[in-house]
């Protein structure tokens, strides 16, 4: 019944959604003038229309592009308000698909880290060491927690035996590096930033973590 009204237009901060110019009237558009429809391409938008793709039961087939999924909204967390939620959501959701996979547990772990919970990232990592000691990541993960934490002598010691069964790791060994060079012992530091030089990605999408490996090591 409302078909061939005009179609009302509103300026809104796209990272809020609130009325740029409050009070203002809206500014009219025939609709006869209007041919489609679509979103805006904001990334809250993207991150609502990927939503959508794993609606319903998601099987082992989609477990990859789930975590995959989680791991860019957390990246996007400053660009779009809920996409550390959604993010929770999505390693949840793949922490069901394959219980014995430690990856999604991480995952949520670390979104809570950039959300500022840090407690309950806290206790996601020690439900992990009850189950995944032997896992160099998990060690990782806790480990650069505590140091945030100030907890450097538990910090290291979790860094220290990711190294022990994680050696040929670039993540292992940059963690450790990193931690050694901001605790100002530079010449303990560098063994451990050139071995994450060593074996750092060599995909293409991987260049700003090697970006990022070997700034860490001229300034070791």
């Amino acid at each position: 019944t409302r078909g061939q009204e005009d179609v009302l237009f509103v300026e809104v901060k796209p990272e809020t959604g609130a009325e740029r110019f409050p009070g203002q009237k809206p500014a009219p558009y025939k609709r006869a003038r209007v041919t489609e429809f679509g979103f805006a391409d904001t990334p809250s938008n993207r991150i609502q229309l990927r939503r959508r793709d794993f609606a319903g039961d998601v099987g082992p087939s989609q477990y990859a592009n789930l975590l995959a999924f989680a791991d860019e909204c957390v990246a996007q967390r400053l660009a779009a308000r809920e996409a550390l939620s959604v993010a929770e959501e999505m390693y949840t959701r793949a922490a069901a698909v394959d219980p014995q996979d430690p990856t999604p547990q991480l995952g949520l772990a670390r979104c809570y880290e950039a959300g500022f919970q840090l407690e309950k990232a806290y206790e996601v990592y020690q439900r992990l060491l009850a189950t995944y000691a032997h896992r160099p990541e998990v060690h990782v993960g806790i480990g650069e927690l505590e140091a945030r934490l100030r907890l450097f002598e538990s910090a290291e010691s979790h860094l220290r035996e990711a190294e022990r069964t994680g050696r040929t790791q670039w993540r292992v060994q940059l963690a450790l590096g990193r931690f050694l060079f901001e605790r100002g012992r530079f010449a303990d530091a560098l063994p451990h930033l050139r071995e994450a030089y060593k074996f750092e990605p060599s995909e293409p999408a991987a260049a700003p973590t090697r970006a990022r490996i070997r700034t860490a090591l001229g300034r070791a």
